[in-house]
């Protein structure tokens, strides 16, 4: 599917019309049965830092993000080229194709120059000392409570010392979890 949202220059004004028309997009796609499992694909510029950020770019980014998990009988790609007209360049042009042409590939992209940079997990050790206070007199929320992360969230939590946890989710706990000093609530 090939849409098109210009955001001409970074501006509050741009940023209601730029979101309503990829819904838009997205829902002209969706009541199509020819269109609904289309792939979709979502070209910002500047959503990604190497420069100053394009607010609206990045907004545009974000929905696009949230489309992909609720579209998932499709395929929704999206692709940050940088600021300043990069598209412009032949060849940013020529690697824009090339990944469209490109099925089943990388889901996120930002284009810099002649390179192409993707979203990667990476560990990283946490610097000594600079652990997060857990207080015994605090009340900690956890969205998604129940699935893998959130509950391990939960139990760090507790272990840590936390006085309340408040654990919030579609689905009940699997497991029920006591912890002396920590009051669990779901």
């Amino acid at each position: 599917v090939v849409g098109g949202i210009a955001v001409m220059q970074d501006s509050a004004d741009d940023l209601e019309p730029a979101l309503r028309s990829l819904l838009d997009l997205i829902h002209t796609c969706d009541r199509s049965d020819r269109l609904k499992q289309a792939p979709v694909w979502i070209i910002t510029s500047g959503a990604h830092q190497t420069a100053p950020v394009n607010p609206t770019a990045a907004a545009v980014w974000g929905l696009g993000r949230a489309i992909a998990r609720e579209r998932s009988a499709s395929v929704t790609r999206l692709v940050d080229l940088g600021q300043g007209g990069a598209l412009e360049q032949l060849d940013t042009l020529e690697q824009l194709l090339d990944e469209i042409a490109r099925p089943g590939q990388e889901q996120e992209l930002a284009f810099r120059g002649d390179t192409a940079f993707v979203p990667r997990m990476k560990r990283v050790p946490a610097a000594p000392g600079n652990e997060a206070p857990v207080r015994s007199d605090g009340a900690y929320l956890v969205t998604g409570a129940t699935g893998a992360l959130g509950l391990e969230t939960v139990k760090w939590l507790a272990r840590r010392g936390a006085g309340l946890v408040v654990g919030v989710a579609r689905r009940p706990p699997r497991e029920r979890l006591a912890v002396s000093g920590c009051e669990i609530h779901w």
